[in-house]
């Protein structure tokens, strides 16, 4: 089957948000803080004021007057007394070229005054903490503890305990396309054209950020050009919009690569110490201690640290588990997903120290596996029943071709074999609309395509199939906030089960809806580009 945006693409006719361009627009350029943590002790922007074309300069002294209400303690739009992060944004420069902006930027001066930074979980806790030490650590951010059974009296009884240490590093996403955006402000009605895997959430983070009732806020996604989670957060928008709201004018705003590595949500490092105790030769328990470092973040990110830990326990049996887990805030940029809030990292720290444990033993860790996988009326570590799950056939397949593998590779190379699972919670829910016209059959959602078909090809395929008509008269069209009900945002497979319960019912032919769903804010005029909206 060929997906119907494959073409386009492949022509390069579809517009991104780095391609968009707006009558009469300014271009931004941010100045961003060379120090992990450091006072910030005066600001000059006379300098940058002198570049010709520059228009407007934004920097914190700005916000009060602009902003309803003061930022969220510890989440400021700009470094107000201290940087918390390189790459944190100090001031934003608007002009009429982007050479211009850049230029303006460049000539703003800062004198900082290095401070003390936080850097390195490892450094501090050499050894894991004790419960007095993170009770008086002023950088927790959160923590999690749970268990069943007794760990410590498994572990006296049991014929054998694997202990490891394990420690992954930072991740950033970094996609081929970066962050970019348009906003425009217009009395009371705040536009934004964004690159975003959420534009709902980029709406609500936008209401919460500058203070605006979410009804004027309106923001339309363009195609995304790679996020791996990375594109869930209101981070160039704010600026944008203010800039916007001063000069009256449509500013755009994009990151450059070396921009997009310090400034973007990344997976931050973490340790882990691993303990599995064995009895009989069986895997009867097992204790995960994390600690995560969730950069320049707010206090409560237990819910990736909880979440995220249950993953260390893997789909095996056990009869025992401790999980316990600290967050901890240090000078680095906020914490982000990459591919899932931590659980590829988490399941790295498991499946590595499982491999370990059966080659202590002198045992195939693929038939170690297979001995403790989870099978249909298990259940897990958590209580939960373990419905229709295929992993001891795939570990069999998988088996068969690392042995395949083996046999045929060149010297120095090896075959690994992991296991790993992911959530298939249905979210936050959503909505898709059919509507029936004399061009066909269009589906409306709110979604946004980021690359892997779930909404371009996997919607319009679930609606057809449920209804029984043929796919060519399908189209898919996108819906703008405030049109359709609010959807958590597109992530791996998530969009297509949220927003594709099956239809019960026929969709109305109806003559009042136009194919490109129902009215939205006035449509942005996009000068370069081309191809279907996304």
């Amino acid at each position: 089957m060929i997906r119907t945006d494959a073409l386009p693409k492949a022509q390069g006719a579809l517009a991104y948000a780095p391609d968009v361009q707006l009558p009469g627009m300014l271009w931004a350029a941010y100045v961003t803080s060379p120090h992990p943590h450091a006072e910030i002790r005066g600001l000059d922007t006379a300098p940058a004021r002198e570049v010709v074309g520059v228009v407007d300069i934004l920097t914190a002294d700005d916000l009060p007057a602009l902003l309803p209400r003061e930022p969220e303690p510890g989440r400021p739009l700009l470094a107000t007394r201290a940087t918390r992060f390189v790459g944190e944004p100090v001031a934003v420069v608007a002009a009429e070229t982007l050479q211009a902006a850049r230029e303006g930027a460049a000539r703003i001066s800062v004198d900082y005054r290095v401070l003390p930074a936080f850097t390195d979980l490892e450094r501090e806790f050499p050894h894991w903490p004790t419960p007095e030490e993170m009770r008086s650590h002023p950088q927790v951010n959160a923590h999690v503890h749970a268990r069943r059974g007794d760990f410590d009296q498994v572990a006296r009884t049991a014929d054998h305990v694997h202990r490891e240490l394990y420690q992954t590093a930072m991740v950033a996403q970094v996609p081929l396309e970066p962050h970019a955006c348009i906003a425009r402000v217009q009395g009371d009605d705040w536009y934004v054209l964004t690159t975003t895997q959420t534009p709902f959430g980029i709406r609500e983070d936008l209401a919460d950020k500058l203070g605006v009732p979410q009804e004027r806020i309106r923001v339309e996604g363009t195609w995304v050009g790679g996020g791996f989670g990375g594109k869930n957060e209101a981070l160039l928008e704010p600026h944008a919009l203010l800039l916007s709201r001063r000069t009256g004018r449509p500013v755009r705003l994009a990151l450059t690569f070396r921009e997009e590595f310090l400034f973007s949500r990344t997976t931050q490092p973490a340790l882990f110490w691993m303990e599995s105790c064995l009895k009989d030769g069986r895997l009867v328990a097992r204790r995960t201690r994390l600690l995560l470092d969730t950069g320049a973040s707010l206090p409560g990110r237990d819910f990736a640290l909880g979440y995220s830990l249950g993953f260390t326990l893997g789909p095996y049996r056990l009869e025992a588990f401790e999980l316990e887990g600290y967050a901890l805030r240090t000078h680095r940029p906020p914490f982000g997903p990459h591919r899932a809030p931590l659980a590829p990292q988490c399941t790295f720290a498991s499946e590595s120290h499982l491999d370990s444990l059966a080659r202590d033993r002198g045992e195939d860790p693929v038939a170690f596996r297979l001995r403790h996988v989870w099978r249909p009326g298990d259940r897990t570590a958590l209580g939960q029943v373990v419905g229709p799950f295929a992993a001891e056939a795939g570990l069999r397949r998988a088996q068969e071709t690392a042995l395949a593998w083996k046999a045929s590779a060149p010297p120095g190379h090896g075959v690994g074999v992991a296991l790993g699972f992911w959530s298939t919670g249905t979210g936050a829910g959503g909505e898709a609309r059919l509507t029936l016209s004399p061009q066909g059959l269009v589906l409306l959602q709110g979604e946004r395509e980021i690359g892997n078909g779930s909404i371009w090809q996997g919607l319009p395929g679930v609606a057809a199939t449920t209804l029984g008509i043929p796919r060519k008269p399908w189209r898919c069209a996108t819906a703008i906030p405030g049109t359709l009900p609010s959807i958590a945002g597109s992530g791996g497979a998530g969009p297509r089960r949220r927003s594709a319960t099956p239809w019960r019912r026929p969709p109305r032919a109806s003559g009042a809806n136009s194919p490109d769903g129902p009215p939205g804010p006035e449509r942005w005029a996009w000068e370069s580009g081309a191809g279907p909206s996304p």
